[in-house]
């Protein structure tokens, strides 16, 4: 199926689909917004589009980022309550399980859309882990699944004043 094919898709039922950075492994896709035209349905296929072209390997160069969120949810407990020990960078893709990809356009003025792959991870079952690509291919944030896309969404800056 096509991008604008999966996101029409969804308006009809559960929608399923491989992806590709995650060597074909098949999530549900969510639209988090109301497409009300032709114009936003070609930015939301446009991202989702941008999200599929990522690879395996544009993935793997996250686990620096994603071990980071580990070691500083580790560093937050009072006591060091947690069992999980992961050794290494790379050692953190065994702790996550991808679920779903969901489509999001930003609140403020610049209407950005947003793609959010998010995964059940084993040291934070609560609140588990999110991936943001701004327009799907451009990492903004990997945090707890709080809702925010950007760094800027909690201060209230501007987008362009986002740190990643």
């Amino acid at each position: 199926m096509t991008p604008t094919e999966l996101i029409l898709a969804t308006y009809e039922d559960v929608t399923y689909f491989k992806v590709p950075c995650l060597s074909g492994q098949s999530l549900g896709l969510d639209v988090m917004a109301d497409i009300e035209n032709d114009a936003e349905l070609e930015e939301f296929s446009s991202a989702l589009k941008n999200f599929l072209e990522l690879t395996t390997h544009d993935i793997k160069k996250l686990a620096p980022y994603v071990f980071s969120e580990f070691k500083a949810y580790e560093e937050s407990l009072i006591w060091n309550g947690i069992e999980i020990t992961i050794s290494n960078e790379d050692a953190v893709w065994n702790e996550l399980e991808f679920k779903d990809v969901f489509l999001v356009r930003q609140g403020d003025e610049e209407q950005i859309v947003y793609v959010v792959m998010s995964a059940e991870c084993s040291w934070d079952e609560e609140h588990g882990i999110q991936f943001v690509f701004r327009r799907g291919n451009e990492l903004t944030r990997i945090s707890e699944q709080d809702g925010n896309y950007t760094s800027c969404d909690l201060p209230d800056l501007p987008n362009n004043q986002d740190s990643n």
